[in-house]
């Protein structure tokens, strides 16, 4: 099975600048909630990055709230002046590039994404759903 991941995440040999112009520090969604960080990107070993996930990690305020990492990182990069030149290091990608939702997913998305679901019970029926439709899918490739 072979997984092509979106073109924010490929890299080429350019200068430092250029690749700083054209593949972001991290690459993140938004949905009807803000940012959605079930799945996300960050460069490796990228300085600016490393920055905003320390940054947010020392946000005890939100240690209570019901996505608190989101809130956190939200917080670091919006809501504050902790981070400079924000838009020069993060891409905000649809909300279906990294968070395919089950009632959005459509065959060719890169995942679906389970949100919220606490319950392991429908958990696992969800999993299964879409494993068969996964599977039906690559057959009919």
């Amino acid at each position: 099975m072979s997984v092509q991941l979106p073109g924010h995440f490929l890299s080429a040999s350019r200068s430092d600048d250029e690749e700083k112009a054209t593949h972001p520090s991290i690459v993140l969604s938004k949905d009807q909630n803000g940012i959605n960080l079930g799945c996300f990107a960050v460069r490796g070993g990228d300085k600016w990055a490393y920055t905003v996930l320390e940054r947010a990690w020392q946000q005890r305020q939100f240690t209570n709230h019901p996505w608190w990492e989101q809130a956190a990182v939200a917080f670091v990069l919006y809501g504050s002046n902790l981070m400079p030149r924000v838009n020069e290091h993060v891409d905000v990608v649809p909300q279906r590039t990294l968070n395919s939702y089950p009632h959005n997913w459509l065959p060719g998305d890169w995942m679906v994404h389970f949100a919220g679901t606490r319950n392991t019970a429908a958990l696992g029926k969800l999993f299964v759903a879409f494993q068969r439709k996964c599977l039906l899918v690559s057959e009919a490739v």
